[in-house]
């Protein structure tokens, strides 16, 4: 038996080149990116080649307030393959280092719709002022064009590229008159030139960092949270693009008292859907919400979900940290809700939370990952290859880390 088992070990040896050996790659995995200062995890993306863009803002200095801009590309199994920071740490040498922060991001595609490259927008901060950013990046993250649009002082929300001009158009918040306004803009893909721009009032507004196109691109959607005198709603507005006005600008509940908070937004068909939280206090919050409507506005379902239904009524607390973060939409004709679960009424800890959901709103199952320390989340998507991506800020060895995560389908590690 000792002489077959060598045989079979020798013919292996022989059979088996080192260059012709490959261990196999696990589906799932969680990876995390430190340089050892604080960062903020903000946008994901899958990338042509089945890989992920991470957008994320850094803190490299404990001396001053001025952030930069990090992106990350992996391959499909959370590899990292590059990293980029705008401005290059050459440029920040000066006394007075220049204050970039990015929020949303894009591909760029071609006239045959190839992937060349991928979009950031945000803003560069002087004192009070918020200049629209906008920074072009090729396929290995190398910059194309950066431009700093100085007489805008707006922060850049989310960006998508039109298929039909191949030109940017740009949500962000305008600050220029001293109100969280909504500002919308077509905007070159070229020269970064804006063909028009508008700017929306109506209560202070926080934004989802996503813009998405009906099927003929006469119209965009975006959404995020409304806040006046009478509370927190969640918002839904639609623009044409011809016209340049606000199609409608929708608030839900409709009609009630409860104050919601809309995170993150997704496309579902010809619908959209909503994630966020209900609001019982001064940034206290007891559960996460779900939001379906039609292309009109028309509600079609609404859900609420419980954070801790194991907890007796008298042990339950509200939490500090908004617990619906990002939504997608899944294959089998679902949703996927990323949470943040916290651990104890003092914020001490927290976890990522996922709830799988139907159409309607019904939950399926829920599943919590995280580490001991504060886990916050921050996007979800479901990969090409069915498995579900989840993008986070951890806090490792007291510093904000970027967490990257990909479950099976059933949200689990293997």
């Amino acid at each position: 038996m000792k002489k077959l088992l060598a045989a079979l070990f020798l013919l292996l040896l022989i059979c088996c080149k080192e260059s012709g050996v490959q261990l196999a790659k696990p589906g799932t995995f969680v990876r995390y990116f430190s340089g050892g200062f604080p960062d903020q995890s903000q946008a994901i993306i899958e990338t042509a080649d089945n890989g992920f863009l991470i957008l994320a803002n850094t803190l490299p200095s404990a001396t001053n307030n001025h952030y930069k801009i990090k992106l990350i590309k992996t391959d499909a199994y959370g590899n990292q393959e590059w990293q980029r920071f705008f401005p290059d740490y050459e440029v920040t040498t000066a006394v007075n280092p220049p204050d970039f922060r990015g929020f949303g991001l894009a591909a760029i595609h071609d006239n045959s719709d190839q992937e060349t490259g991928y979009v950031i927008v945000g803003d560069s901060i002087k004192g009070n002022n918020h200049a629209l950013l906008m920074i072009q990046v090729d396929k290995t993250g190398s910059t194309k064009a950066t431009k700093i649009f100085k007489d805008l002082n707006v922060q850049g929300m989310g960006v998508a590229q039109a298929k039909s001009t191949g030109d940017f158009f740009v949500l962000g918040k305008s600050y220029s008159t001293g109100l969280d306004d909504m500002f919308f803009a077509q905007v070159t893909s070229t020269a970064m030139d804006t063909v028009w721009r508008k700017t929306y009032g109506a209560a202070s507004t926080q934004l989802t960092n996503r813009v998405f196109f009906d099927a003929t691109e006469k119209n965009a959607y975006w959404g995020g949270t409304r806040t006046d005198v009478t509370g927190s709603k969640i918002r839904f507005t639609r623009a044409g693009f011809d016209s340049k006005s606000v199609g409608f600008d929708l608030s839900y509940p409709v009609g009630g008292t409860t104050s919601l908070v809309g995170s993150d937004m997704c496309q579902y068909g010809f619908q959209y859907a909503f994630v966020g939280g209900s609001v019982i206090g001064n940034n206290q919050f007891d559960g996460i919400v779900f939001n379906r409507v039609n292309v009109d506005g028309g509600l079609v379902a609404f859900q609420e979900y419980d954070l801790h239904p194991e907890l007796k009524d008298t042990d339950r607390f509200p939490q500090v940290t908004p617990p619906g973060n990002s939504i997608c939409s899944t294959s089998d004709g679902g949703f996927l809700l990323l949470g943040t679960l916290a651990l104890d009424a003092q914020g001490t800890d927290s976890n990522y939370l996922l709830i799988k959901i139907g159409s309607d709103g019904t939950e399926q199952w829920r599943k919590l990952h995280g580490s001991k320390f504060i886990d916050v989340g921050t996007k979800v998507l479901q990969a090409s290859d069915g498995g579900y991506v989840v993008l986070g800020t951890t806090t490792l060895a007291n510093v904000q880390s970027i967490f990257l995560m990909k479950t099976d389908m059933q949200g689990s590690i293997q």
